[in-house]
C-alpha cells in the first residue's frame, strides 16, 4: 500500500515539474506571430484596411496602398515536435458551396485530406519528417469541381514556415466536349487550354485533362476568358515509363514492374498520325458549357536526305520543318500561331546513318525544311528547301567534314570545348573529346579549352588537312589562388569565373572546400583577371549570393584573395485584378537614398528564360526580379489599371520578397 502511495506521488511531482518547464519555456519563448503566404515569402501585401468584395479578395481603393506585415523566420530551436499548420483558401464565392474535402500531399510522401470550414481553412498536423531541415513541397490534388485552384504547389521551409499556407480560389467554369478521329471514333487524347488573345494564344497553361478512350473530357477554366481548346492523341511515347495504355484506360504500375514482361495490346486506342485539333471556347461560369467536337486531322509523310557535297551522308544531324507563312511566331515546341489560320504543327528529327529521315507534317502546306547546327553535328551554313507532304527532298550541306579531337597528355579530355572560327560560339565535345563539324570553305582558327587549359589555335585550310584534327591542350605553368570568402551561412561551393584582362578569355572553375575556415584554392595560368565570385547551381540557397567582382593580379608565386560574401534577396511582385487577371503596367523600385534601383523581371517559357526591360509588369506569371537585392528598405511604386499605389517593402537576406496587389 506505501509503494504503490510512493508510485502516485513520484507521478504527481513529475507532471507538476513538467506543467512548470512547459510554462517557463512558453514564457521564454515569447508570443509568436500568425503569418500569411509560403514559407519562403519575406513580405506578404496583405489589404488591411481596404475594402473586400463579397469573394473575399481585397480591393485597393479610396486611394489607400495595401499595408505590408512583416514575416518573421521562426528559430529552429523554438519548433515544437508537432504543431498544428492551416491552409486557408482564399476568394471562393459564398454563393458557390465548397463540398468537397481537400486532399493534398506533402513531398510525395504522405496524402493528407482534411474538411474545409466555413471560413474556407484546414488545419492539419504535419508528419514528423517535415519538421527535418529542407525544403518541402505542398501540392494540392484535387478539387471541388466548380472552383479553380490559381496555385498547385507551393515550398514550405520548416526553418523559416509561417504554419500557414494559403490558396487563392476563384469559380470555374466547366467546359465538356469529345475528341474524334477523321473516322469518327472517339480517341484518347490530352485537352489543354490556354488563353486566346488577339495576337495569339499564350502561355501559361490553364488546364489540361484526359479524355476517356471514347474521347470524352471535361476542363475546368477560368469564367468570362477567351480560352483556345487543344487536344492531342495521346501515344505510347507521350506516356510515363511506367504507364501502358489498355483497352480500358492508363493503369500505373509500380516502378519496379518492367513493361516487358507485360502483355502490350495489339493496337492501342491511341494514333501517332494524327494532328492537334483546336476550337476557341468562352468560358461561362454556371451550366457546363458543350464545346463542338475537336476532329484530329491527319499527317502526310516528308521524306529526305541530308549530305554533303561529296555525296556522303550526314548522320544524326538534326532536321526542322518550319511552316511558311506571313506572321507566323512559334507558340510552343513545333507549334506556330498563323494569323488567319490558327495553329500549324512543324515537327523535326535526326538523319539516320544514311543521312536519311522522315517526318509527319500537315498535307497541302508549304514548309520550310532544314538541316540545323545542333550538336553533335555543328553545320558551316544551315541546307533549306520548301517543300510539301507527302513529298521528297535532299538537302546538301556546304564545307568539309572534320572530326576534331581533344588530347590531354595524349589521352582523350573529358568535359572539353572547341571553338570553330574566331569569336564564335564554343561548342562542346563529347565524353571522349570528340566533336564533329563541317568547315567552310575558307580558312578557319580552332582551338580548344579544357577548364583553365587551352590549346594553340591551328589554321585549317580547304583541302590540306585530314579528316581528323588534333587539338593538344597545353601543360603550362598554372598559380595557386587562394580565395577565403566569408559569409553567413558558409559558402562551401562556388563559381569562379576569370576573365583575362590580356586577351579577354575567360575561364569557367567550379571550387569547394571542406570548412569555411578553409580558402577555396584553384589554379590558373599568371596574368591579370578579373574575378567573379558566384554561387554554384546546385548549391542549396545560393541562387541568393550576391557575386563578388574583383581584379587580380596572378603571379608565379600565387595569391591570397580575402573578401567578405553578402546575402540578398529576391522580390516577387503579384500584381492582379479581382478576377485573377494581371493587367499590364509598370513599377519602380527604390533603394533608402532614393536612388532608382529598378530590375528587370525574368520572363520564363518553355524552359527557357530571358530578362525583360526594367520595371515592365508581367501578365503571364508573377514578376520575379532579374537582380539579387540587398537587404534593407525599399519604396515600391506599381502602375497599374489606371492606379498608382506606394508601398514600403523590407528585403531580407536568403529569402524570397512576396508582394501581392489586389485591383479592383
Amino acid at each position: 500500500m506505501v509503494s504503490a502511495m510512493r508510485r502516485w506521488v513520484l507521478v504527481a511531482m513529475s507532471l507538476v515539474v513538467l506543467a512548470l518547464a512547459a510554462l517557463l519555456w512558453f514564457a521564454g519563448d515569447g508570443p509568436r506571430t500568425q503569418l500569411r503566404g509560403s514559407g519562403e515569402v519575406a513580405n506578404d501585401a496583405v489589404d488591411g484596411g481596404a475594402e473586400r468584395n463579397s469573394a473575399g479578395v481585397g480591393k485597393v481603393g479610396h486611394g489607400k496602398a495595401p499595408e505590408l506585415r512583416e514575416a518573421v523566420a521562426m528559430p529552429a530551436d523554438a519548433l515544437p515536435a508537432a504543431e498544428e499548420w492551416a491552409i486557408q483558401l482564399v476568394g471562393i464565392d459564398p454563393s458557390v458551396p465548397w463540398t468537397a474535402p481537400l486532399q493534398f500531399v506533402l513531398e510525395e510522401r504522405a496524402r493528407v485530406e482534411c474538411a474545409i470550414d466555413a471560413n474556407g481553412a484546414c488545419r492539419f498536423v504535419p508528419p514528423a519528417y517535415a519538421l527535418l531541415p529542407g525544403v518541402h513541397n505542398l501540392r494540392l490534388l484535387t478539387s471541388e469541381s466548380n472552383y479553380r485552384l490559381e496555385q498547385a504547389y507551393q515550398q514550405l521551409e520548416p526553418l523559416r514556415r509561417t504554419r500557414r499556407a494559403e490558396y487563392r480560389v476563384y469559380p470555374a467554369a466547366v467546359l465538356q466536349g469529345c475528341v474524334r478521329a477523321p473516322t469518327g471514333e472517339g480517341l484518347l487524347a490530352s485537352v489543354s487550354a490556354f488563353v486566346l488573345r488577339p495576337e495569339g494564344p499564350t502561355e501559361p497553361l490553364l488546364s489540361r485533362t484526359t479524355s476517356d478512350m471514347d474521347g470524352r473530357y471535361e476542363l475546368r477554366v477560368p469564367p468570362g476568358v477567351s480560352l483556345l481548346v487543344i487536344a492531342e492523341a495521346v501515344t505510347q511515347s507521350a506516356l510515363l515509363p511506367w504507364q501502358v495504355v489498355r483497352p480500358q484506360g492508363i493503369f500505373e504500375l509500380e516502378r519496379s514492374d518492367s513493361l516487358d514482361e507485360m502483355s502490350m495490346p495489339d493496337s492501342l486506342q491511341a494514333r501517332t498520325d494524327l494532328l492537334p485539333a483546336t476550337a476557341r471556347a468562352q468560358g461561362a461560369h454556371g451550366t457546363p458549357r458543350l464545346v463542338d467536337d475537336l476532329w484530329l486531322g491527319a499527317t502526310a509523310p516528308l521524306t529526305g536526305t541530308l549530305t554533303l557535297l561529296d555525296g556522303r551522308p550526314l548522320r544524326d544531324a538534326e532536321v526542322v520543318a518550319v511552316p511558311v507563312a506571313l506572321q507566323a511566331r512559334m507558340w510552343r515546341a513545333n507549334q506556330f500561331w498563323v494569323a488567319g489560320e490558327g495553329i500549324l504543327v512543324g515537327a523535326s528529327t535526326r538523319t539516320d546513318a544514311a543521312g536519311a529521315f522522315t517526318m509527319r507534317v500537315p498535307p497541302g502546306r508549304r514548309f520550310r525544311v532544314l538541316g540545323t547546327s545542333r550538336d553533335p553535328l555543328l553545320l558551316a551554313g544551315e541546307p533549306a528547301q520548301e517543300a510539301m507532304a507527302p513529298g521528297h527532298l535532299e538537302l546538301v550541306a556546304p564545307g568539309e567534314l572534320v572530326q576534331f579531337r581533344v588530347l590531354f597528355s595524349g589521352k582523350p579530355a573529358s568535359r572539353a570545348w572547341v571553338d570553330v572560327g574566331g569569336g564564335a560560339k564554343p561548342w562542346p565535345a563529347d565524353e571522349r573529346g570528340s566533336l564533329r563539324a563541317t568547315l567552310p570553305g575558307e580558312r578557319t582558327r580552332v582551338e580548344a579549352r579544357s577548364g583553365v587549359l587551352r590549346s594553340e589555335a591551328v589554321e585549317l585550310v580547304p583541302g590540306e588537312h585530314s579528316g581528323t584534327v588534333d587539338l593538344h591542350l597545353l601543360e603550362g605553368d598554372l598559380a595557386v589562388v587562394r580565395v577565403a570568402v566569408h559569409s553567413r551561412p558558409p559558402l562551401l561551393a562556388a563559381q569562379f569565373s576569370w576573365a583575362s584582362t590580356g586577351d579577354g578569355h575567360v575561364l569557367q572553375v567550379v571550387g569547394e572546400r571542406a570548412h569555411e575556415t578553409v580558402p577555396f584554392e584553384l589554379r590558373v595560368p599568371v596574368g591579370t583577371y578579373h574575378l567573379t565570385v558566384s554561387h554554384r547551381p546546385d548549391e542549396p540557397g545560393g541562387q541568393f549570393l550576391v557575386p563578388l567582382q574583383l581584379d587580380v593580379e596572378v603571379a608565379a608565386g600565387g595569391v591570397l584573395v580575402e573578401r567578405d560574401a553578402l546575402y540578398g534577396g529576391r522580390l516577387l511582385l503579384d500584381v492582379r485584378k479581382d478576377n485573377g487577371v494581371r493587367p499590364a503596367g509598370h513599377f519602380v523600385l527604390r533603394n533608402a537614398l532614393g536612388q532608382d534601383v529598378t530590375p528587370g523581371s525574368v520572363v520564363r517559357s518553355r524552359g527557357d528564360a530571358h530578362v525583360e526591360a526594367p520595371g515592365v509588369l508581367q501578365v503571364t506569371g508573377e514578376s520575379e526580379m532579374a537582380r539579387l537585392l540587398e537587404p534593407g528598405l525599399y519604396q515600391l511604386e506599381v502602375e497599374a489599371d489606371g492606379q498608382r499605389t506606394q508601398q514600403s517593402v523590407t528585403i531580407k537576406a536568403w529569402n524570397y520578397t512576396k508582394v501581392q496587389l489586389r485591383l479592383p
